[in-house]
């Protein structure tokens, strides 16, 4: 045994170069590159090791006398044994046919070279049938396997197993979102794979989105030789289902709005936000979900409508989700919980403004407010002529009446409102137009 190789447990191998290399012949073989850890030049998987040759090339015809072979196992390069038939002629050394799969050390003067043979023959497949399963799940599909493509395990010369991944491919269909913008997308169909390193028992994935057949194919090595083992299931239905939803709210550029800038979805009310879904085919019951708690135990709110637009006017939090299912209502989806907090009603009157210079600071008598649902405004002059009204709160008074300003002084204002709390306002007061060269004139004519 190669008790001299061990140097504190662990054995020292060279890489092969041009002039010394191993070479299989007799059958087809793909050679894996292990990690550098494993102290294993190559691991070479033959069709059949049986007629398979193990060749390595010494530098020169003097060497290949002193090379010798050893083989090991599960227990590593620690406990390799010499092996009792090799051929020598001139400058190659060669060992015939394994019935195991099984590792080799190559010893070259001072110099080792490592390297594991799988023998295919002893992992050749036997998967005959591929069936789906009555006990797939919502989001998963089972699959039902006759036979199987085993584990292939190798292992490195200090005796820690390495699984190769023979690389069996599952093909099938599903969908993918395209996202145009944060409101509008669509799902598309694109074939999905997924890869398994061996098959011993029940295989499964995640369920599809789209009616689908899965192909299972494999593995690499057959692939490399050209006669993969294909196998096709018979159409599934899908039942999983999924959506993507958005919540966009208009959003108003009034400069006299008071707007809470943290606030999210909401502020002040009324405020219009459009919901909207977009669900994949199977999706046969949708709706959107309005409620006052987050567990959705009470639901106030529903709307069978993918997109729709609604105006909260009412202060305090609201939470809105999109729910869909399948035609039976066995698989469902719950998009993400949308957060609408609309706030407590504010209503501020200036008491002067300074139209006349145009400077575009305080040229505009405008109220302060948030969250008004209703709103009436009337500006009188001293007789109780009316000079403005509006229904309007972001809209304000220039200090004109029939396009001509008036003159500088005290008006009054009587507001009438109604805020999303609940609360009514019922306000009077003056306004101070200062600033202005005009003088007051009788009421008649103001």
């Amino acid at each position: 045994m190669l008790k001299h190789c061990l140097t504190l447990g662990i054995i020292f191998f060279v890489s092969l170069t041009a002039k010394s290399a191993i070479d299989i012949d007799g059958t087809r073989y793909v050679d894996l590159t292990p990690a550098a850890s494993t102290g294993l030049e190559k691991v070479f998987v033959v069709e059949d090791g049986q007629v398979a040759s193990i060749t390595y090339t010494a530098q020169s015809v003097q060497a290949s006398s002193s090379v010798k072979w050893y083989k090991f196992s599960a227990l590593g390069g620690g406990y390799a044994e010499p092996v009792a038939d090799v051929e020598y002629v001139n400058n190659k050394t060669t060992v015939r046919g394994l019935s195991s799969d099984i590792g080799y050390i190559v010893e070259d003067g001072g110099r080792q070279i490592a390297f594991w043979v799988v023998n295919y023959a002893n992992h050749h497949p036997t998967l005959t049938s591929l069936t789906i399963s009555a006990n797939s799940e919502c989001d998963r599909v089972t699959f039902n396997t006759t036979g199987s493509f085993d584990r292939i395990v190798y292992y490195s010369v200090n005796g820690a197993p390495t699984e190769v991944d023979r690389d069996i491919t599952l093909t099938y269909n599903d969908l993918e979102f395209h996202s145009i913008d944060d409101a509008d997308g669509y799902w598309t169909v694109y074939e999905h794979q997924v890869h398994f390193p061996y098959i011993t028992n029940a295989v499964s994935t995640q369920a599809p989105l789209c009616n689908t057949a899965f192909k299972l194919s494999g593995d690499m090595f057959l692939k490399a030789w050209g006669e993969p083992v294909e196998i096709e299931t018979s159409e599934y239905i899908t039942s999983r289902v999924e959506a993507v939803t958005s919540a966009q709210q208009l959003l108003r550029d009034n400069d006299n709005e008071q707007q809470d800038a943290n606030s999210g979805l909401g502020g002040s009310a009324p405020c219009d936000i459009t919901f909207s879904a977009i669900p994949t085919d199977a999706a046969l019951f949708r709706e959107w979900q309005f409620s006052e708690t987050e567990d959705f135990i009470d639901v106030l709110y529903r709307f069978n409508e993918d997109v729709f637009t609604y105006t909260f006017t009412e202060a305090g939090t609201t939470y809105v989700k999109y729910v869909c299912a399948d035609a039976i209502g066995n698989c469902t989806f719950e998009g993400d919980v949308y957060t609408v907090s609309i706030g407590e009603s504010k209503l501020l009157c200036p008491n002067a403004f300074s139209p006349h210079n145009e400077d575009g600071v305080n040229d505009l008598w405008k109220v302060s407010y948030s969250s008004l649902i209703s709103y009436e405004c009337h500006i009188f002059n001293r007789w109780g002529k009316e000079l403005f009204s509006s229904t309007n709160p972001a809209e304000g008074w220039d200090g004109r009446i029939g396009g001509k300003f008036v003159p500088s002084g005290v008006y009054f204002y009587v507001i009438k409102a109604e805020g999303a709390d609940g609360k009514k306002y019922s306000l009077k007061g003056d306004i101070n137009i200062v600033g202005s060269k005009l003088k007051p004139t009788t009421g008649a004519e103001e």
